[in-house]
């Protein structure tokens, strides 16, 4: 069984915290190694070493600078924000650079649906050059819908990309989560989160995907959730529990505009309180030492 800080049913706490002390071996080998490679190259414990070449002294209040893809949608954008700003501010740093290049929800869906990912990895592109050139030293997607074309994208991109799906299947085994029910965009519910879970069984309820596909999108175009769309997603929830599941979990962004304030009566993990413990992870190991 998930240990209680595990999850938060009513979502309003430090659900993604439990993990963060180890986050870092949650990084996929791709990414902990570019990662690796931004916090040697950019920082030292007395300097760093800019882009130009140079070492220079580096500023004591200088640390890694996020970037993020947001307005896909803008809801799930200003989430991603509050709680990954909070999780670096529990960490200890008082500053940090953050940046947020708005993209195209309406384009994001219709490659999406149509299963065009080099598309939208191409209408990505764009953002990550201008967070590059805003300074960022890696690149989030604050939308799990979005990482269907995340491999393609990371091919392309001159930045780091640090996947949010990519560390789920590890965080679930480190708890004893063996089975987990599955909400979020369709592709998410129909391929159990991109075919990428290997030590995690994926269960969803395969006659509503249609159903509660477009619910979701509907909750993510208009930022916000009604009352009959909450209780659909909560329904839907218990009967993945009846069937089996150890925990719901959140695999879309906007979902906590359906489960936020909610005590739904079983475990629920927020998939992006695990992603942003690795941003904050990344962040705070990054902070220059005295």
């Amino acid at each position: 069984m998930l240990p209680p800080e595990c999850y938060d049913p009513c979502i309003g706490g430090k659900a993604g915290r439990a993990a963060s002390t180890e986050a870092n071996e949650l990084f996929t080998g791709s990414q902990r190694q570019a990662c690796d490679g931004i916090v040697q190259a950019k920082y030292t414990t007395a300097s760093c070493l800019m882009k130009s070449g140079p070492k220079t002294k580096c500023p004591r209040d200088v640390v890694m600078h996020i970037g993020l893809i947001g307005g896909i949608g803008v809801a799930a954008s200003v989430v991603y924000y509050k709680r990954l700003a909070a999780e670096i501010t529990a960490r200890g740093v008082q500053k940090f650079d953050l940046t947020i290049a708005h993209g195209d929800i309406h384009e994001l869906i219709r490659n999406n649906l149509a299963d065009r990912r080099k598309d939208q990895a191409l209408a990505f592109l764009p953002l990550v050059s201008r967070l590059q050139n805003a300074g960022c030293d890696c690149v989030a997607l604050t939308s799990l819908g979005a990482h269907f074309c995340v491999d393609e994208l990371e091919a392309m991109s001159p930045l780091p990309i640090i996947s949010g799906v990519a560390p789920l299947d590890e965080h679930f085994a480190r708890y004893g989560v063996r089975r987990i029910g599955l909400l979020g965009t369709r592709v998410v519910m129909r391929t159990r989160l991109y075919g990428k879970l290997v030590r995690t069984e994926a269960l969803a309820l395969d006659d509503e995907i249609e159903t509660l596909g477009q619910t979701y999108q509907d909750v993510a175009v208009a930022g916000a959730c009604s009352p009959e769309q909450r209780e659909l997603f909560l329904n839907a929830g218990r009967r993945m529990i009846s069937m089996g599941a150890d925990a719901i979990v959140l695999a879309g962004t906007d979902l906590n505009l359906a489960f936020e304030g909610q005590n739904p009566g079983y475990p629920v993990i927020d998939a992006l309180d695990v992603h942003v413990a690795l941003l904050a992870d990344l962040v705070s190991q990054s902070r220059p030492r005295a």
